[in-house]
């Protein structure tokens, strides 16, 4: 066997554990153990639970960030809807003018005949050959010079 190594100074540690008893009692030792743990294990279940609040803000935007992508579809499906309906919207407005315009027209065309063939001669109108035409159906053709 082969001598202890020496360091630079005279003191081997080795040597110095050997022989002599230890300077802390053994009551203290465990007590002081105990502390050490206990010690470790907040920080442990404090590493944990702090990594918990990560995960957990982690998959809470995750979350929000697929409801906002399911609000924008949303959003983009009723736009679309919205412009369907003005369309039709203007289509049945269309629909219902083509239908009522010649007949409103008509009346509007007899109700001003016969205002005029009501009205005396003087304010039909001044100019000296002005003729005016009824339709048939309102009576005998008149002629004003």
């Amino acid at each position: 066997m082969r001598a202890p190594a020496k360091y630079l100074f005279d003191h081997d540690f080795a040597a110095a554990g050997a022989g002599k008893p230890s300077s802390i009692a053994l009551a203290e030792h465990a007590a002081r153990l105990k502390d050490v743990e206990a010690a470790g294990y907040s920080r442990g279940f404090a590493a944990a639970q702090a990594e918990a609040k990560t995960d957990a803000e982690r998959r809470s935007a995750a979350a929000l960030e697929r409801i906002a992508a399911a609000l924008e579809g949303l959003d983009r499906g009723l736009a679309a809807v919205e412009a369907r309906l003005e369309t039709e919207a203007v289509e049945v407005a269309v629909a219902v003018a083509r239908k009522l315009v010649p007949e409103l027209v008509a009346k509007a065309r007899r109700d001003r005949a016969r205002t005029r063939a009501r009205q005396p001669p003087g304010r039909a109108g001044r100019a000296r050959h002005r003729a005016r035409r009824l339709p048939h159906r309102m009576g005998r053709w008149r002629h004003q010079s």
